[in-house]
């Protein structure tokens, strides 16, 4: 700087040189002279702080410590290999385990029980049996003494009361032989019909219902021929059935044997019944009576019938 200054000095003393080219050379040169005053003066006064900057500045910066700035990674040696020496067999890696499927576990079908079949029933059998013309008809009370005077057993069967002074009862008598039964059937139901020919008086008004007792095996009076003594005998069960009304000649009375008196159907022999209306009689002295077809009935469709349903193994 100083340099520039003696030289601008100088330079202003020259008198070789003209007037007006020295006057631009000196302005040119003081212009020169107070930019580098005002450099330098920046300089001086900014000084300090640039310097205290770039010093913060180095003691942040990481430095690597001297030892690992002057660290050699050693050389790695290359194995040797020794000709005495016995090879060693290295067992070969096994492939990994696969592993075992694990068996779900099947469900074992559980069997359908089979349906054991219910044995079939046997199919209910219905036989008719017709009354014995010989064993079958109708016994007159003897004057009211609860005993049997007379015996009737040809002609149709009466039941009711006579027309004499006592009003005397009739009671009517069907024989039938059921020894055709299966000895091991079941026996369902039974039933009695018999035939309306002919009635006198009002005996359905005044004497009510007809029913029927039925005998031990061996018949009323421990025969089965009609007696006089079947009015009066013992019976094996009594009212075993009530008839329906025949409301006209020609037409059925019907009576279902009562659950009390099927078991003394005869299987082996004959079953015979005693019929009667329920009220004796009715004091009037004249008839009040129904005649029924018997065995003796010229159409044997006409005859008294017993139906017994069954079943057999």
């Amino acid at each position: 700087m100083k340099r520039i200054v003696a030289h601008i000095v100088v330079h202003k003393d020259a008198p070789e040189r003209g007037r007006q080219s020295g006057q631009g050379l000196v302005e040119y040169m003081i212009m020169l002279a107070l930019i580098a005053v005002a450099v330098i003066l920046i300089i001086n006064v900014l000084e300090p702080t640039i310097a205290n900057v770039f010093s913060r500045f180095v003691r942040q910066a990481p430095v690597a410590p001297p030892a690992l700035l002057a660290y050699t990674p050693p050389a790695t040696p290359i194995p040797t290999a020794d000709p005495n020496a016995t090879p060693t067999n290295t067992p070969p890696v096994p492939p990994p385990d696969t592993p075992t499927p694990t068996n779900t576990p099947t469900s074992t079908p559980t069997s359908t029980p089979t349906t054991t079949a219910s044995p079939t029933p046997p199919t209910p059998v219905a036989s008719t049996f017709t009354s014995i013309a010989a064993e079958d008809g109708y016994v007159l009370e003897q004057a009211s003494s609860s005993r049997g005077g007379e015996a009737f057993s040809a002609g149709a069967i009466e039941i009711g009361d006579h027309n004499n002074n006592q009003d005397s009862q009739k009671k009517g008598f069907l024989s039938f032989d059921t020894s055709t039964l299966p000895p091991e059937a079941t026996i369902i139901s039974a039933q009695l019909r018999i035939r309306r020919i002919n009635l006198e008086g009002n005996p359905y008004g005044t004497l009510a219902y007809i029913v029927a007792d039925i005998a031990q095996p061996n018949g009323f009076s421990a025969n089965h021929a009609l007696q006089t003594t079947d009015f009066e005998a013992g019976a094996a069960e009594q009212t075993i059935a009530i008839f329906s009304q025949a409301g006209s000649n020609g037409a059925w009375a019907e009576a279902p044997l009562l659950l009390h008196g099927l078991p003394h159907i005869n299987r082996t022999g004959r079953t015979q019944f005693r019929l009667y209306f329920s009220i004796s009689d009715n004091d009037n002295a004249s008839h009040d009576r129904v005649f029924f077809d018997g065995g003796e009935a010229a159409d044997s469709n006409n005859r008294p019938q017993l139906i017994i349903t069954y079943t057999a193994p």
